[in-house]
This record gives structure tokens, sequence and C-alpha cells, in this order.
């Protein structure tokens, strides 16, 4: 039997993936109502009722009360955890997920995060170009040659662009959560 504070996070939860239905187009309202059928307890369904509301937020749908939240860069370590399967042994969602504690991150609760981020800005292919801007590689580096300062074969290494890629995320947003967020809002990082 839910208690009292449970029922109120699962009503907390249904309210705001209504704000969200209403703003989003009705994709938060079913992640929202996905998230309560998933959820085994109630530490897990407080962690999926903060990272909605921090997700609103970051999006500038809401503000909090008397202040207003700030989109650049996104707080430290106040983005949440997206939750993913550890990726194939031998691909390069495996190297990258393999070298996220080099840079300080749990690959439990940060490869989700980096997955969803390079999947949409490279599909993690190490030759993608983007025929407007020349950003280059997985972690699309604009000006690409900037990876050399993690290998001269950055062109064709994904070891190095997906170090290089760490290490931006790691000294400009704090972690692949906090760029995911960040991204979310301005389809870029």
């Amino acid at each position: 039997m839910l208690t009292t504070a449970v029922a109120a996070m699962v009503i907390a939860v249904c309210a705001i993936a209504v704000i969200g239905h209403f703003a989003a187009g009705g994709e938060a309202l079913a992640k929202g109502i996905q998230m309560i059928q998933t959820t085994e307890s109630s530490a897990q369904l407080e962690q999926a009722l903060q990272y909605r509301v921090r997700m609103i937020e970051a999006s500038g749908k809401i503000k909090k009360i008397g202040t207003t939240i700030a989109k650049v860069p996104p707080p430290p370590g106040g983005a949440p955890a997206v939750p993913d399967p550890a990726p194939q042994p031998g691909t390069v969602q495996a190297i990258a997920y393999d070298l996220l504690p080099a840079y300080g991150f749990s690959p439990v609760g940060q490869y989700g995060c980096l997955d969803a981020m390079w999947t949409r800005e490279s599909n993690w292919n190490y030759l993608a170009t983007n025929p407007s801007s020349g950003a280059y590689g997985i972690p699309q580096s604009l000006p690409a040659s900037k990876m050399a300062q993690f290998g001269s074969d950055w062109a064709s290494n994904p070891v190095v662009q997906i170090k290089w890629g760490l290490w931006y995320i790691q000294n400009r947003y704090g972690s692949p959560c906090n760029a995911w967020a960040y991204w979310q809002v301005h389809n870029s990082y």
C-alpha cells in the first residue's frame, strides 16, 4: 500500500505530466504515466519526479516561484540520469561507456544522457560532418581540429574523438546529463 508521501509524489508526477502534455504536445503525458507504471520504489518515483520537473524547468516552460530558471549552463549535478543499459561490447558506445569514469562520471548515472545526445549529434558516426557548420565526428567538434589535442589521428580515430568529447563535456557542463539538459533546450551543446 502506498504511503502518504508516495501518494503525494504520484499525484505530483501526474500533475507535471499533464502540464508537460500541454507544453510538449502529449509526449510528456505518456512519459509521466510510463514513469509511474514502471516505478518500483518510492526512491525511483522521487527520482522520476525530480527528472520531469528539471526537464520542464530546463525547457523554460515554467519558472520557479520568485526566480527564473537559468538555461546556460545547467546547474552542476542538477540534471538527472537517463536510464540506459550498458552498450554492446566492441562498439564505440562501449568505448565511451568504459571511458566515463576516467572523466569522473558514473557510467550507470551518465551514459544514458551521453548516448541520447551523441545519437542525435552524430549517431555515433566518427566520420559525421555537419554540412552547414563543419562540426565533425562523434561529439561534433567545431572546429574539428580542436580534437587534435587528444591525438593527431582525430579525423579517423573514434577513441580520440570520444576522449575529446568527454573532456569538453567535463569542462563546459560538468557532466553528460548537464550537457544533455542544455542540448534539449538548444538542440546543440
